[in-house]
């Protein structure tokens, strides 16, 4: 069937309440977007309803209100949903989003995770203590279908000199955020002092650590250092390029945080995947494309999921007369 005709058929369900009758459009996972949004062949996605209302709207200004029902399940938006003023109500026809009356709606910005495998007993992480290694688990995120791998970065207070929107993914255990990774587990760590490469056309900025337990990561793909770097009032992230073990020095990733640095301040370092060492933590490994997860409580049964969404998973802009409700 041509997209035209499908338009005209999903219209042909709605004609008969336009008329001062409330317009209702279902909406179920278990859905199909090919279908007319009527409860017993509901369609599969918030966006297709919201599609489709701007196609009822184009057809005829509608004079009561437009109720979209979201039936019980878990709505996974990949991506954000823009309502603009194609999208507005009026206030004799306002356009409701809501639960079906006692269903359980939720909508994420998260994939769930499935596959996993326990960590091998050659891996330095089991290695290092297997009581440890032998609970935690490896989460291949090709296998979760995701095709885009970049580091984790942070920026802080007042940004840096380069700013941009950072997005982090959050792991979720049974609808719980886990912490990354920590080190050390409580409190901070301080640099002594901080240097400079200037052998590059970009000069480079180093901190000087004093604990030697520091020069046990290695080459740790993806370092993220939470830091008070200048003040005591201003906290910043830093991503590290590299640890020269030999002069004590974690070189440090422009542009750094807009105050710089003042040795003898206090940082802690996260997603350091050779400190996973307390329940709940995890790092992403950025390179190899895996996650490392130490679950807080037995996996059987239990949920797991990964935010993938980096906008927000609703924008209104430039609208009017639309409520989310019991959802």
């Amino acid at each position: 069937m041509k997209t035209s005709q499908l338009i005209l058929f999903f219209l042909a369900a709605f004609c008969l309440n336009l008329n001062g009758q409330e317009i209702s459009i279902h909406v179920s996972p278990y859905g199909d977007d090919q279908y007319e949004g009527t409860k017993e062949r509901p369609v599969a996605t918030i966006e297709r309803a919201r599609n489709l209302i701007r196609e009822i709207k184009k057809q005829h200004l509608p004079k009561d209100t437009i109720s979209v029902f979201l039936h019980e399940g878990v709505y996974r938006l990949k991506r954000g949903i823009v309502l603009t003023a194609a999208d507005a109500g009026t206030e004799k026809s306002p356009v409701i989003y809501r639960s079906n009356e006692g269903e359980n709606v939720v909508i994420s910005g998260a994939i769930l995770i499935e596959n996993y495998k326990m960590l091998s007993d050659d891996h330095f992480l089991y290695r290092k203590d297997s009581n440890i290694g032998s609970k935690i688990i490896e989460i291949d995120l090709q296998e979760a279908g995701l095709s885009v791998f970049e580091r984790f970065r942070l920026s802080g207070f007042s940004g840096n000199e380069a700013q941009r929107m950072y997005t982090l993914r959050e792991l979720f255990f049974n609808g719980k955020s886990m912490p990354l990774s920590r080190w050390p587990n409580k409190g901070y760590s301080k640099f002594a002092d901080i240097v400079s490469d200037t052998s590059d056309a970009e000069v480079r900025t180093g901190i000087v650590y004093e604990d030697p337990h520091i020069s046990t990561w290695g080459d740790d793909p993806n370092i993220l250092l939470h830091g008070y770097w200048k003040y005591l009032w201003a906290d910043a992230y830093e991503h590290v390029s590299k640890i020269d073990t030999a002069s004590r020095v974690i070189w440090l990733t422009p542009p750094y945080n807009h105050y710089k640095f003042k040795k003898n301040n206090p940082f802690a370092a996260y997603n350091v995947i050779a400190e996973i060492d307390q329940l709940g933590e995890w790092a992403y490994d950025y390179k190899k494309k895996k996650i490392y997860f130490y679950p807080p409580d037995d996996m059987t049964g239990a949920s797991l999921e990964l935010s993938i969404c980096e906008d927000p998973l609703f924008v209104l802009n430039n609208t009017e007369w639309i409520t989310f409700k019991d959802i």
